[in-house]
């Protein structure tokens, strides 16, 4: 496990793993409007 100031050394894994996870939150979001409005998800 890194130390407390860890991520400061790994800044572009953490940034990369943001970017991963705000993909993946806006992917399901994407999925969960088109459970709600599919006439939406075909245009």
């Amino acid at each position: 496990m890194a130390g407390r100031h860890g991520w400061v050394h790994n800044t572009s894994v953490h940034i990369e793993l943001a970017s991963i996870l705000d993909d993946l939150l806006s992917l399901r979001h994407k999925m969960f409007r088109a459970d709600r409005e599919p006439v939406c998800a075909l245009s």
